[in-house]
């Protein structure tokens, strides 16, 4: 996990330093190269924090970078968010959940209907052929 940490951070200094290359201050005027500084920052102080052997549970603050480092799941939104067909296809798939969510309730009320109905028709039956010594060795029908 810690490798695969660095790993990453490297990538993301890698692609970060890219970047400042080919748009130079155009960098700092988009708030996506904001959020980008602040991820490479807070890894590379978890990467300190770790070389220096602190304990990270004793300090809230370096549980606080580490909890900011989720801030890397924004970053794949805005990749993603670039494709088109991406967005298009999970649309898509949230018009289907949507549309299973809703006939599995509609599945659930017809199946609680019929298992009413069953229940109210049937049960009075059984209970008269119980009577009756229809099943004479259940323990659950006497």
């Amino acid at each position: 996990v810690y490798v695969m940490m660095l790993v990453c951070l490297c990538l993301y200094c890698l692609e970060a330093a890219l970047r400042v290359f080919v748009v130079r201050w155009e960098f700092l005027k988009d708030v996506w190269g904001y959020l980008d500084l602040a991820i490479i920052l807070c890894g590379l102080a978890d990467y300190v924090l770790h070389l220096l052997a602190v304990d990270a549970q004793s300090f809230s603050a370096v549980r606080a970078v580490r909890i900011f480092r989720l801030t890397r799941v924004v970053r794949a939104i805005k990749i993603f968010g670039a494709l088109r067909e991406l967005r298009k296809l999970l649309a898509m798939m949230g018009g289907c959940f949507r549309s299973l969510l809703w006939s599995f309730v509609i599945c659930f009320f017809v199946m609680s209907l019929w298992a009413s109905i069953a229940v109210e028709v049937i049960h009075p039956l059984v209970a008269v052929l119980a009577s009756q010594g229809e099943w004479p060795d259940c323990a659950r029908c006497s």
